[in-house]
């Protein structure tokens, strides 16, 4: 598994490279998955003007666009061996085409679908693609709240489901393997919301608890030592402080877990 985390994203998605060479040449996997790829991205743009995010959405997820064709667009920013830390919903939709290409001649989305009924899932989950029908790294997976809760097992057992082990246990230890860089306050600094990343994991600094942020206010918050895993779903839209209201949920679900260890099962 480390050896394909060194190897470059190109290496698994050769059209990504053209003549002017992509944001993306010479980035490692692990940098991608780490948002450490340098390319050159706004995501939230100027008071809400030139976001890459809003044209990502237009274009990718409004199905006019390949998220291939939609990355060769972009160019670095910096070289990849210097990224630090940005968030990017461009990494994540092309750690989906690293994925999906890995997976061939299956498609994500179909082992998705598989690993889906080995949690039991009760109800059909929706996942966004693009117009080829590729799995959108960045949004969106919609589920229930117990199948959520469901998911966050097959994570708090690293991999582990009713029906066996149907993602390597190594995956999980290298996702949630803190680094010591702190890249968000949660609104807090210096306190309990102070964060890290892993592969697509956000980790509580200085703790082992970590967490999957949606869209808008939703969470899958694992607490292994604990072992409770606490789903929240909200609706967040038009908020004006999203890295605060992050923090109070954060410490709503620190209260919930406390209470979930001592009560009988």
């Amino acid at each position: 598994m480390e050896a394909y985390l060194n190897q470059p994203v190109e290496s698994f998605v050769p059209g990504l490279r053209t003549p002017w060479r992509n944001a993306y040449t010479d980035v490692r996997l692990d940098g991608l998955l780490r948002m450490k790829s340098g390319v050159r991205w706004n995501e939230e743009g100027w008071r809400g003007l030139f976001s890459d995010a809003r044209a990502f959405s237009n274009y990718v997820r409004g199905l006019r666009q390949r998220v291939l064709d939609f990355a060769r667009r972009y160019r670095k920013a910096v070289p990849a061996e210097n990224a630090p830390y940005r968030y990017s919903a461009l990494d994540a939709a092309v750690a989906a085409l690293v994925a999906d290409s890995i997976a061939k001649p299956t498609r994500l989305t179909e082992l998705l679908q598989k690993d889906w009924a080995a949690i039991g899932a009760e109800a059909d989950a929706e996942w966004g693609v693009d117009k080829s029908g590729t799995a959108i790294g960045p949004c969106c997976l919609r589920a229930t709240a117990r199948d959520l809760a469901r998911f966050g097992l097959l994570v708090l057992h690293k991999g582990r489901s009713p029906k066996g082990q149907i993602v390597p246990r190594a995956w999980f230890e290298l996702a949630i393997a803190r680094q010591g860089e702190i890249v968000s306050g949660g609104g807090m600094k210096g306190g309990a919301c102070e964060l890290e990343y892993g592969y697509f994991w956000w980790l509580r600094h200085g703790r082992s608890d970590f967490t999957a942020f949606g869209r808008n206010g939703q969470f899958v918050h694992v607490y292994p030592d604990k072992g409770v895993v606490i789903v929240q779903l909200s609706d967040w839209s038009g908020n004006t402080d999203e890295e605060r209201l992050r923090c109070d949920a954060l410490l709503a679900h620190d209260a919930l877990a406390r209470v979930a260890e001592i009560v009988p099962r």
